[in-house]
């Protein structure tokens, strides 16, 4: 005999990338307009490539803080999957993001007018509406809702956030070596280990993914000049043992 999930097949849910070349500005638009609650976290999943479970952990404020906002740098170190943490990455590594201020400022817009008394009351950046961490379904269904608002045409979650950002890197002509450096995922033992990339070039990046994505929606070249500030290093931390 058939199961009842055999009979009723739930719809697959892709993990598959946003429109990045066609959408990206009608998707924040959206998330801003319907759900303001989940968009700075959304924004700097598609900005970032961060995994979910790395940024449900982020620490806004307190002694082991995990963003320096007078330096303008994300540590990324932990995870947290089922309410429990760990000290590291899901790939095991320890790094550093040098955010744009435009990003910055979405961050403390976010801080300012999105919180509860709660949720102020957590050093989390982003806390569920009882300041704890929030569970890992919640961005779903706002998810949901903005692809059928842009007419996406098939559901996608939370996860696409990390396969968007490489096709923003891409469209706004990031090196490959620097948006490996701001999502932390390297396929190139050597790479990681014998290049570095200074925060500068992060903090370029970021602001040219920000652009492309929020202000020119795809429709247009990003400017590619360099900044000439120096900054320090961004090679990647190995977890001690």
């Amino acid at each position: 005999m058939r199961s009842q999930r055999e009979l009723h097949p739930r719809p697959r849910v892709r993990s598959v990338a946003w429109p990045a070349r066609r959408e990206p500005a009608r998707t924040y638009e959206c998330l801003k307009e319907f759900y303001p609650q989940h968009y700075a976290m959304a924004l700097l999943g598609f900005v970032t490539g961060l995994r979910p479970s790395s940024l449900r952990p982020l620490r806004r404020r307190g002694p082991e803080a995990d963003i320096s906002w007078e330096e303008g740098r994300l540590k990324v170190r932990r995870s947290e999957v089922r309410r429990r943490v760990l000290n590291r990455t899901k790939q095991g590594t320890r790094y550093s993001v040098h955010l744009c201020d435009e990003v910055l400022a979405v961050l403390k817009w976010h801080i300012e007018t999105q919180l509860n008394e709660a949720q102020e009351g957590s050093d989390l950046l982003f806390p569920s509406i009882e300041g704890g961490f929030r569970d890992v379904k919640v961005p779903n269904k706002p998810f949901a809702h903005v692809a059928t608002e842009i007419g996406l045409g098939y559901p996608i979650t939370q996860r696409g956030m990390r396969r968007t950002f490489n096709d923003l890197a891409r469209s706004a002509q990031v090196h490959q070596l620097v948006s490996k450096s701001i999502s932390g995922h390297s396929t190139d033992e050597m790479v990681e280990l014998y290049s570095s990339i200074d925060a500068s070039e992060q903090r370029v990046a970021t602001q040219r993914l920000y652009k492309f994505a929020v202000i020119e929606g795809g429709k247009g070249q990003v400017d590619s000049g360099v900044d000439s500030e120096k900054g320090p290093s961004g090679q990647m931390e190995r977890k001690s043992a």
